[in-house]
């Protein structure tokens, strides 16, 4: 069978500074290279198109814009990038619907 390669870069977007500094050191166990937004989500929208991103990683719960308009922004502009929406807070229905 066939190893998935390594993915080489992912953008992490979290308001709660101390949770994005731990998962910016979590994705070297994965051999990709974390790369943190800034606490805020418009300001990674506009770093998206700079960089050549694998992955995104995204905070559900933002106060500027949630994880969920977040990754509809992002798939305007960038559609075959993979997004996980991280759930810490909020409601059932807004993590099904993530």
């Amino acid at each position: 069978m066939k190893r998935p390669r390594p993915l080489r870069s992912s953008l992490i977007v979290d308001d709660e500074e101390a949770l994005m500094t731990a998962l910016v050191q979590e994705p070297w166990s994965w051999k990709a290279t974390p790369r943190p937004a800034s606490p805020s989500a418009r300001k990674a929208l506009e770093c998206l198109p700079q960089h050549e991103f694998e992955l995104l990683l995204t905070d559900l719960m933002m106060p500027e814009m949630d994880g969920m308009h977040f990754c509809a922004a992002r798939s305007r502009s960038i559609p075959d990038l993979a997004g996980i929406v991280m759930k810490g807070h909020g409601t059932i229905d807004k993590a099904s619907r993530a």
